[in-house]
């Protein structure tokens, strides 16, 4: 196993964009509800670019990341699975012949609605019950935000891997 540039920056990203969502925007005044999933935006976009076995992977790992950083407010595991079953799904958009900037959001757009549903399941079962606005102001923060991180993080990883880096 080689350690490469891209898996490197793919590390330092998720590491980061879960700081981010934990600590810096809540601060910032960002409500909970509205704060954008920057994790799952760099797990599609990795899965798009890599496939389904990849993103799964990926958003396992991420998801283990994201349960390191408190507040923990899922019930334990749940967010590795979420993640796992949202990176599957994304990857499932990937085409050799095409990496289009749209694909990608769709593969967002899709692998956001099966994190939320996810939760939605999980909070049934922990609590008893569940808003069903809840989730949609996250969603739709995070394919806002995605409209202006997923095309720098796909040019980044198809730099990385044009120059034999990743």
């Amino acid at each position: 196993m080689r350690v490469t540039l891209l898996g490197l920056g793919r590390t330092v990203y998720v590491i980061v964009a879960a700081l981010l969502s934990a600590t810096f925007l809540p601060r910032l005044g960002v409500p909970a509800d509205r704060v954008p999933d920057l994790v799952l935006i760099g797990v599609a976009a990795s899965a798009v670019l890599r496939g389904p076995v990849h993103g799964a992977l990926l958003g396992l790992a991420a998801g283990w990341v994201v349960e390191l950083v408190p507040p923990v407010g899922d019930p334990i595991g749940l967010t590795p699975l979420v993640l796992m079953a949202g990176g599957l799904l994304a990857g499932s958009f990937r085409r050799t012949s095409s990496n289009s900037f749209l694909r990608a959001l769709g593969a967002l757009a899709a692998a956001s609605v099966v994190v939320i549903a996810g939760r939605w399941a999980a909070a049934i079962v922990a609590e008893d019950g569940f808003a069903p606005t809840e989730g949609l102001g996250q969603l739709v923060a995070t394919v806002v935000t995605a409209l202006i991180v997923l095309p720098l993080l796909l040019a980044a990883d198809g730099a990385l891997v044009r120059r034999r880096l990743g």
